[in-house]
């Protein structure tokens, strides 16, 4: 139901849970929603340590306008708090979008937030026949990590969601469709889990390249320093020389005994620390 991040929007109107969930043991997640409070009033029962959140509700009229992202973030914590805590939400607030008009929202019996506009039946949303959740990630390869379990199952009312979690992460996403779980799943291995060979920076590249291929670039670095002394055509020999040694680097690279994959990788790593090296 995410809306685009250009879209203005403002909801009035509560989203509660039906137990409230003490402060002390959501931290991170309050403080999501203490960073939206120019947008939605958080309203709590007790007080002190004893003091919960019962849910949220709009700040006014006139200052509740932000970018849909801002929203969603507001209602996927509220989201991920009611499954985690064993909550039921409840809300009865309207919205209006700049880009989608007017509507109220929906929480399914899953515990899913949905926008239901006006022409719209609520009943379509609470039910989950809607559009809301039908993207159709790309296909990806599965890549086992150890790190990451396969997605599992969970009820979700009358629905199933599919949750990945990681061991060093800790929940990475909750989706209407194990096809997206996995999908999900497998960006976060390679966001999160992968080596990145490409440098991030002079360390990480030089550790990557072979030495003897690593001295003929920085032997460059020096020719192009040099050559920062001269104006026009002084500086040219000393150019000259810097891409003989990136030249002779490439070579020395190209006789390594490194496949394909890695070679082309570190062919990368050359041009790049010459660059960096200027």
């Amino acid at each position: 139901m995410a809306s685009a991040e250009d879209d203005e929007m403002i909801y009035l109107g509560p989203v509660t849970f039906d137990e409230p969930i003490p402060v002390s043991a959501i931290p991170e997640e309050h403080g999501a929603l203490q960073a939206a409070s120019h947008v939605i009033t958080i309203i709590y029962s007790g007080s002190g340590e004893t003091r919960s959140l019962r849910g949220v509700d709009a700040v006014n009229e006139d200052d509740g306008w932000a970018w849909s992202a801002i929203w969603d973030t507001i209602h996927h914590t509220l989201e991920t708090l009611a499954r985690r805590h064993g909550r039921t939400l409840h809300t009865a607030a309207t919205f209006a979008s700049d880009g989608r008009g007017h509507g109220v929202l929906v929480v399914d019996a899953g515990n899913r937030l949905h926008d239901c506009q006006e022409d719209e039946d609520p009943e379509v949303h609470r039910t989950r026949t809607c559009s809301c959740y039908s993207w159709n990630p790309p296909s990806v390869e599965i890549t086992e990590h150890e790190r990451v379990p396969v997605p599992h199952a969970v009820p979700a009312g009358p629905f199933i969601d599919h949750i990945v979690t990681c061991a060093d992460h800790g929940e990475v996403v909750c989706a209407t469709s194990e096809h997206a779980a996995y999908f999900r799943r497998e960006a976060h291995i390679v966001a999160e889990h992968t080596p990145r060979p490409l440098p991030l920076g002079p360390r990480p590249a030089a550790e990557a390249l072979p030495a003897r291929v690593l001295e003929q670039i920085n032997e460059a670095a020096q020719e192009l320093r040099r050559a920062r002394g001269y104006d026009g055509g002084g500086a040219i020999s000393y150019r000259d020389a810097a891409r003989e040694r990136t030249r002779r680097a490439e070579a020395e690279l190209s006789e390594s005994d490194l496949n394909d994959t890695v070679a082309a990788l570190l062919q990368l790593c050359v041009e790049l620390r010459a660059e960096l090296s200027q």
